[in-house]
């Protein structure tokens, strides 16, 4: 599909954003906890996740009230008033569908599967008070993206300690 991405690391609001995630496997619970790393309680964020089953930890997520897990299959009809879309079913069938069809309707997407098809990444992500840095690799090393992302950790714990933010 689209070979030459080019990416700007952009900070969003999330207030009133609308997210679903299709799948409820180990790549859905990782952005989970990104996303809700830097959620405020209270800002209006609305996640779904379809998917007929899903792991532990989103599934505590959802008795916590903080999404809403629909027991169920994917269906065209699910991205519908979705501002991001993130494809993580275990069917890569299934993501591309989801890809193709956010694309008709200008939704953002994520494909977990394929970086090609990745209108956005999950960066790794390090905060401290309200310093915030998201870092990535172009989604070709996760690993790297990772440790650059604990090194940052790291730096913010040294600058919060030296200075009074």
């Amino acid at each position: 599909m689209r070979e030459n991405h080019s990416y700007f690391p952009l900070f969003l609001s999330m207030e009133e954003k609308r997210f679903l995630f299709i799948g409820g496997g180990k790549v859905t619970a990782r952005r989970l906890s990104a996303l809700f790393s830097v959620l405020q309680e209270g800002n209006g964020t609305k996640i779904t996740v379809v998917s007929p089953k899903v792991l532990k930890e989103v599934e505590n997520l959802e008795s916590q009230g903080k999404l809403l897990w629909i027991k169920r299959e994917f269906l065209d009809k699910d991205v519908e008033n979705m501002d991001f879309v993130i494809a993580a079913a275990d069917d890569i069938s299934v993501n591309e569908r989801a890809v193709k069809i956010c694309r008709e309707k200008g939704i953002l997407v994520n494909d977990a599967g394929k970086k090609e098809n990745c209108d956005f990444y999950f960066p790794a992500i390090a905060k401290k008070n309200d310093l915030i840095a998201g870092i990535i690799a172009s989604g070709k090393n996760h690993k790297l993206a990772a440790k650059a992302g604990e090194a940052v950790r790291n730096l913010f714990g040294k600058i919060t300690e030296e200075q009074d933010l």
